[in-house]
């Protein structure tokens, strides 16, 4: 491995720390952490806000069924009938705490 690898900083990741900085302690949905911090989605900016949070002696701890979310589902069938529903389901969720 080159030098630079090592010591680049992946701004995804960055932004999640960032995010959950403002609010230490709460809990969310990996979705809603996403969504404050401005990028998609995707489980490997989760892996480098990890590495980034132990390097500041903190921990993104995953805590499991943490969130609720409300799913509204729409089905729409060829001869035009529509039928809604919603549910309530808990998701693992992370928050950022100091390291003990």
């Amino acid at each position: 491995m080159n030098e630079t690898s090592k010591t680049k900083i992946n701004p995804n990741g960055e932004a999640i720390i960032r995010a959950l900085s403002e609010h230490k302690g709460e809990i969310f949905a990996f979705a809603e952490i996403a969504h404050m911090a401005g990028i998609e989605a995707k489980t490997g900016y989760l892996t480098s806000a990890k590495k980034i949070a132990s390097a500041h002696d903190m921990v993104l701890e995953m805590v499991e069924n943490g969130a609720k979310a409300k799913v509204h589902t729409i089905t729409e069938y060829p001869n035009g009938l529509q039928v809604e529903a919603d549910k309530e389901i808990t998701l693992n969720g992370y928050r950022l705490i100091d390291k003990e």
